[in-house]
Protein backbone atom coordinates (compact mmCIF):
# COMPACT_ATOMS: atom_id res chain seq x y z
CA UNK A 1 0.00 0.00 0.00
CA UNK A 2 1.07 3.43 -0.99
CA UNK A 3 0.97 6.13 1.37
CA UNK A 4 -0.13 9.10 -0.37
CA UNK A 5 1.48 12.81 0.93
CA UNK A 6 -0.69 15.19 2.14
CA UNK A 7 -0.04 18.77 1.27
CA UNK A 8 -0.68 21.64 2.75
CA UNK A 9 -3.39 22.41 0.79
CA UNK A 10 -4.91 19.22 1.14
CA UNK A 11 -4.86 19.54 5.23
CA UNK A 12 -6.23 22.89 4.55
CA UNK A 13 -9.10 21.06 3.31
CA UNK A 14 -9.22 18.23 5.64
CA UNK A 15 -9.49 21.04 8.11
CA UNK A 16 -12.34 23.16 6.40
CA UNK A 17 -14.44 20.09 6.02
CA UNK A 18 -13.96 19.17 9.78
CA UNK A 19 -14.36 22.65 10.53
CA UNK A 20 -17.63 22.27 8.38
CA UNK A 21 -19.16 19.04 9.75
CA UNK A 22 -18.71 20.53 13.24
CA UNK A 23 -20.04 23.72 12.69
CA UNK A 24 -22.91 21.88 11.15
CA UNK A 25 -23.41 19.51 14.55
CA UNK A 26 -22.92 22.25 16.95
CA UNK A 27 -25.64 24.16 15.02
CA UNK A 28 -27.89 21.05 14.60
CA UNK A 29 -27.40 20.61 18.78
CA UNK A 30 -28.55 24.74 18.99
CA UNK A 31 -31.41 24.26 16.49
CA UNK A 32 -32.51 21.35 18.77
CA UNK A 33 -31.81 23.39 22.30
CA UNK A 34 -34.05 26.37 20.39
CA UNK A 35 -36.64 23.90 20.12
CA UNK A 36 -36.52 22.39 23.89
CA UNK A 37 -36.65 25.98 25.07
CA UNK A 38 -39.46 26.80 22.72
CA UNK A 39 -41.69 23.87 24.22
CA UNK A 40 -40.44 25.09 27.80
CA UNK A 41 -41.82 28.65 27.26
CA UNK A 42 -45.23 27.35 25.73
CA UNK A 43 -45.38 25.16 28.83
CA UNK A 44 -44.76 27.85 31.16
CA UNK A 45 -47.22 30.31 29.20
CA UNK A 46 -50.15 27.60 29.10
CA UNK A 47 -49.37 27.49 32.78
CA UNK A 48 -49.97 31.13 33.30
CA UNK A 49 -53.22 30.96 30.98
CA UNK A 50 -54.23 28.72 33.68
CA UNK A 51 -53.25 30.88 36.81
CA UNK A 52 -54.96 34.13 34.81
CA UNK A 53 -58.21 31.88 34.64
CA UNK A 54 -58.16 31.03 38.45
CA UNK A 55 -57.25 34.60 39.63
CA UNK A 56 -60.01 35.91 37.83
CA UNK A 57 -62.34 33.27 39.13
CA UNK A 58 -61.11 34.39 42.48
CA UNK A 59 -61.44 37.70 41.67
CA UNK A 60 -64.96 36.95 40.87
CA UNK A 61 -65.52 35.51 43.49
CA UNK A 62 -64.21 37.80 45.83
CA UNK A 63 -66.50 40.54 44.05
CA UNK A 64 -69.31 38.46 44.93
CA UNK A 65 -68.38 38.09 48.75
CA UNK A 66 -67.78 42.06 48.69
CA UNK A 67 -71.23 42.53 47.35
CA UNK A 68 -72.77 40.24 50.26
CA UNK A 69 -70.78 41.77 52.77
CA UNK A 70 -72.19 45.21 51.77
CA UNK A 71 -75.74 43.39 51.92
CA UNK A 72 -74.66 42.19 55.37
CA UNK A 73 -73.52 45.79 56.59
CA UNK A 74 -76.34 47.50 54.82
CA UNK A 75 -78.63 44.86 57.42
CA UNK A 76 -76.84 45.49 60.13
CA UNK A 77 -77.37 49.23 59.96
CA UNK A 78 -81.39 48.96 60.16
CA UNK A 79 -80.81 46.44 62.84
CA UNK A 80 -78.78 49.24 64.67
CA UNK A 81 -80.82 51.57 63.94
CA UNK A 82 -83.96 49.58 65.31
CA UNK A 83 -82.46 48.88 67.98
CA UNK A 84 -81.57 52.38 68.75
CA UNK A 85 -85.58 53.03 68.49
CA UNK A 86 -86.50 50.57 70.66
CA UNK A 87 -84.04 51.97 73.07
CA UNK A 88 -86.44 54.55 73.02
CA UNK A 89 -89.59 52.41 73.07
CA UNK A 90 -88.22 50.88 76.51
CA UNK A 91 -87.51 54.25 77.97
CA UNK A 92 -90.90 55.49 77.17
CA UNK A 93 -92.57 52.54 78.60
CA UNK A 94 -90.57 52.36 82.01
CA UNK A 95 -91.41 56.88 81.46
CA UNK A 96 -95.45 55.70 81.60
CA UNK A 97 -94.92 53.01 84.13
CA UNK A 98 -93.54 55.52 86.55
CA UNK A 99 -96.40 58.12 85.64
CA UNK A 100 -98.84 55.37 85.88
CA UNK A 101 -97.15 55.03 89.92
CA UNK A 102 -97.18 59.02 90.32
CA UNK A 103 -100.88 58.99 88.78
CA UNK A 104 -101.61 56.32 91.78
CA UNK A 105 -100.77 57.62 94.34
CA UNK A 106 -101.71 61.26 93.78
CA UNK A 107 -105.52 59.46 93.72
CA UNK A 108 -104.55 58.16 96.74
CA UNK A 109 -103.36 61.30 98.05
CA UNK A 110 -106.85 62.81 97.21
CA UNK A 111 -108.76 60.07 98.52
CA UNK A 112 -107.20 60.82 101.71
CA UNK A 113 -107.58 64.79 101.52
CA UNK A 114 -111.59 63.85 100.41
CA UNK A 115 -111.67 61.86 103.58
CA UNK A 116 -110.51 64.14 105.81
CA UNK A 117 -112.38 67.36 105.19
Amino acid sequence: MEQKEITINDLAVMMKEGFEKSDKRTDEKIEKLAVMIKHSFDGVDKKFEVMAEEFWSVKRRLDMFEGKLDVIERGQEDIKLRQDNSAWRFELEEQEKTLEKHNARIGVLEEKVLLAS
